[in-house]
């Protein structure tokens, strides 16, 4: 995705839902949120700290297809974002100890899915 424009529209078809849907939890015009996924309009500050928020994506991700952490991360739920935090407070050699564990478990699940 090269351009902010993709980005909103992927994003809203991931979801599955509607520009009307997004346009409303925004609280602007369908015709509005359509122009920002045709490229005609670029959102203020306001609405893409919004779709940042509402997509769970960073800001700079959103303008300019990466950030920081690499790819596009999605945390689908408050559990893993418990997890995320946890993890991050963590010395370096309790985090590959996690890493090996969690590493571990894929190859016994993937064993038991054969």
């Amino acid at each position: 995705m090269s351009n902010l424009s993709d980005r909103l529209k992927t994003l809203r078809t991931e979801k599955g839902i509607k520009q009307k849907d997004v346009a409303n939890i925004l609280g602007i015009t369908t015709s509005a949120y359509g122009f920002y996924e045709q490229g005609k309009r670029t959102p203020t500050i306001e609405v893409l700290l919004s779709l940042s928020k509402y997509y769970k994506v960073s800001l700079d991700w959103l303008i300019s297809g990466s950030d920081n952490f690499g790819d596009k991360i999605v945390i689908s739920d408050d559990s893993e974002k418990f997890f995320i935090e946890k993890y991050r407070k963590l010395n370096n050699l309790d985090k590959i100890k996690i890493e090996g564990m969690v590493d571990l478990k894929l190859v016994e699940s993937s064993e038991n899915h054969c």
